[in-house]
């Protein structure tokens, strides 16, 4: 009998071991945003038993009290703190606290849709072969979204759309899925391990890359991921997120946390520059290139799309620099060297007969 199967036969019960899924929310100093939040996850309909554990991550505010008032109204939430500062503490916090096989993730800043949870059930009940979802976080606008923020703009805005379809997620169809709303069986953090603590930009939120890190991990241990985009979420927009100085420095950041997680790792027949494969500079040099040339023709939206793309890929190439040379990489010159000498032979061995 499988996973789901087994869980619609446990006993009905509020202890934290006879729920089917643990729904884990952390929390920083968002009294209200939780609460909209804890409302719309009291408000699931879904024929299993759930919990809902909320990690204050020592907001030092009100939150303690409001947590406690919902608790008072519905024994399902519980209330834990953690004095771990970063998201990833509280959400490791929250999956050491818990037993359900399964266990699903909200942002404290979103609602979730009446039927988020019962689609995340339905679609590992289908899929006994699939050990992670991720599902859509659709925006609430704070002000009027202005014309430049399209979707290839949604990721630092703490949004996610892939689109309408039921989708496979894995090392061939590499989509992020962040963890504001993502669900996985036990079995798969049990095996590649907690969220990363090392990756988080902490008071910030600004371009860290924790969440992509985990779902990379589950990629390479062979699990398997689905996109589901009937399990949905909406998240407020503030107008801070709207603004192209905050998706500049998240771009920036983004591409600083990508390097240190070893984003992209190069073939093992590369030429490499600096530990980085030769051609992303390359990539860099045309994407500086289409910026000047979107600029030059006024074309405002597509100039500030490459913009952020050099951003991400620039800060990228800097601090793969600078880890190449704190572990002991050749300098400059001696590296150009070896570039050059390397390129030279490659360009001999594969020169037309």
């Amino acid at each position: 009998m499988g996973a789901m199967h087994e869980m619609r036969a446990q006993a009905p019960g509020n202890a934290a071991a006879s729920v089917a899924v643990s729904v884990i929310v952390p929390t920083f100093r968002r009294p209200e945003g939780v609460q909209a939040c804890l409302r719309s996850l009291l408000a699931q309909e879904v024929g299993v038993t759930f919990e809902i554990v909320v990690v204050d991550n020592d907001s030092g505010d009100d939150t303690p009290n409001v947590i406690a008032g919902l608790a008072a109204e519905d024994p399902r939430v519980r209330y834990l703190c953690e004095t771990g500062r970063g998201v990833s503490f509280a959400r490791n916090r929250g999956v050491a606290a818990t037993t359900a096989p399964i266990l699903a993730f909200i942002d404290d800043d979103e609602t979730a849709a009446p039927d988020w949870l019962s689609a995340i059930v339905a679609a590992f009940e289908a899929h006994p072969e699939v050990d992670f979802i991720g599902g859509r976080v659709l925006p609430i606008w704070g002000e009027p979204c202005p014309r430049w923020l399209s979707h290839d703009h949604w990721a630092p805005a703490g949004l996610m759309d892939h689109g309408e379809r039921t989708l496979p997620i894995g090392i061939e169809r590499p989509w992020p899925l962040g963890t504001g709303n993502l669900a996985l069986r036990r079995r798969a953090i049990e095996a590649v391990g907690a969220f990363s603590t090392d990756l988080q930009r902490v008071g910030t939120g600004i371009g860290s890359t924790e969440d992509h890190e985990f779902v990379r991990r589950l990629w390479r241990a062979g699990f398997k991921g689905l996109y589901v985009p009937a399990a949905l979420a909406h998240s407020p927009v503030p107008p801070a997120r709207m603004r192209k100085d905050y998706h500049r420095r998240w771009h920036h950041g983004h591409g600083v946390y990508s390097a240190r997680m070893r984003l992209i790792e190069p073939p093992v027949d590369a030429l490499t520059l600096f530990g980085m494969p030769a051609y992303y500079y390359g990539f860099l040099v045309r994407e500086v290139a289409s910026w000047l040339g979107a600029t030059l023709g006024r074309r405002a939206a597509e100039a500030f799309l490459h913009e952020a793309r050099v951003r991400d890929l620039g800060s990228y190439i800097a601090e793969t620099y600078r880890l190449h040379r704190r572990a002991g990489g050749a300098g400059p010159l001696s590296e150009l060297r070896r570039f050059v000498g390397a390129y030279r032979r490659k360009k001999t061995v594969h020169k037309p007969i």
